[in-house]
Parts: structure tokens; sequence; C-alpha cells
């Protein structure tokens, strides 16, 4: 059953969707089964059946030929190293934090400003949240990143970045305020995720709605450039207030574009 559920809504063939109702398929536009929005997750429910399975037939298969049971085991090592790719996969990638992140206030968030999602692919995204999260592993800064998960563009960083990209195009006034009334201490601007011209806009920008950065690094391939907001006297609750606000704004303009 659990295997069956894995297969999700609809029946697929080689990434093709057939659109044939699956087991899912009453499920589909419940709100309260968001739980299968991945229902591959389910096939753990049937690993661990198939498992149980596979072992009584090779319990079988001991008691009959010595050989099968060999060629069970070998499959079993196999299959695993050949559906993760492992040991290639698991290889550790070293990570170069950038210098500028040190110099950012311990007790404050920094906000990694990068391309929002919507102009990425998703590769490109995964790939920049990914690399900020293991960037902040080293500074230990809080960060406004969805580090967990699948889909960064629903993450705080994404929102609030759209935000300030819209609000540095628009020249619009008290970008830092905000800011700081989110609990923001530090910007980390990364210029080498913009096109040309949009990266010469934005740095004019945060130069002149934030002030000159504080710092600059460039080790490890990429330059990041910090600038540092004051230091602000919001109480946690009020941070999510705020935050709460500026997505209902976000929210509002959309809607009425």
């Amino acid at each position: 059953l659990a295997t069956g559920l894995a297969l999700g809504p609809y029946l697929q063939l080689l990434g093709d969707d057939l659109r044939i109702p699956w087991l899912l398929w009453p499920l589909d536009r419940w709100p309260v089964a968001t739980f299968f929005r991945f229902p591959a997750r389910l096939m753990m429910v049937g690993s661990l059946a198939l498992g149980g399975f596979a072992a009584v037939v090779a319990h079988r298969s001991f008691v009959r030929r010595r050989g099968a049971l060999a060629a069970v085991v070998g499959l079993a090592l196999v299959d695993p190293l050949v559906q993760t790719a492992l040991p290639v996969r698991a290889a550790v990638v070293p990570i170069d934090t950038p210098e500028a992140y040190f110099q950012a206030p311990d007790d404050g968030a920094v906000l990694d400003f990068l391309p929002v999602t919507d102009t990425l692919s998703a590769d490109q995204a995964h790939y920049w949240n990914n690399l900020t999260c293991a960037y902040q592993a080293e500074h230990l800064r809080p960060i406004l990143n969805r580090c967990l998960g699948t889909v960064p563009e629903e993450g705080t960083r994404v929102l609030v970045s759209t935000w300030l990209a819209q609000g540095l195009r628009a020249g619009a006034p008290d970008l830092g305020r905000v800011l700081v009334d989110l609990g923001i201490s530090a910007v980390a601007f990364h210029p080498d995720a913009f096109p040309s011209a949009t990266r010469d806009t934005f740095r004019r920008s945060l130069d002149k709605a934030l002030g000159s950065p504080a710092s600059s690094s460039d080790n490890g391939g990429e330059r990041v450039l910090l600038y540092l907001l004051p230091r602000g006297e919001a109480t946690p609750l009020q941070q999510v207030a705020a935050y709460k606000r500026l997505r209902s704004a976000m929210l509002e303009t959309a809607q009425t574009e």
C-alpha cells in the first residue's frame, strides 16, 4: 500500500504525467494533506516492508542454494551505491566562508542579498541558498535562509530580499529602518550573483540607502560586501510583528498588480 501511495496522485511514465488518477488523487486538492506534497516519503514505509520480504526471500534462498544468497547480498550492496551515487555524492566539499561575515554583530541577523528566486533556475536558487547556509555554519550569525527543506523560494530571505530589491529600484526611503525593525543587523550583498547591469544599480542604491560597506572580502572566489545597520531595540515579538506587516504589504502589492 505504501509503495502504491508513493507513486503520487497521478501515474507518470518516464517523467511524463499520464494524468491517470491514482491512490492519492482524492487528497490532491485537500489543504490538510500538504504532507503528501512529496509522496515519495511514503516509500520509506514501503522499503521497510519490502526489506522484510527480501530478508525472507534471502533466508529461503540460503536454505536451498547458497549461490542465490550471494547474488542477493551483492545486489543489496550495489543498489544503494547506484541509487545515491555514493561515495562520490558524499564527498566533503570545502567551504571558504567570506571574511566579511565576521565583521557582522553576533547578536543580529544577516540578510544575504541575492537575486530573487523567480529570476533564477531551480538549481541556481538551491545553490545560492545552500551556499549561504554553509557559510552560516562557520560564521554563526543568524540568517534569514530556509536551510531545511526543498523550497527555498518560500523562505524569509527571499521575501525580504524581494522587498529590498523593489525598494532599491524605487528609491524608497527608510529601508534601513525597516530592516532594523526586522532584527537585521547587516546586509551581505553578493554582487557576483547578479548580472552586471543589475549589480551596479544595486550597489549604488545600497550605498545611498545604507551607507558605504563596512567590510568586503573576496576569499573563496566570491566577493561579498557587508553593510552594517544600527543596533535595533525591537523585541523578538516586535520583530515578528514587523515581518508580518511586511509580508502582508507584499501580498497586497502582488494582488493589485
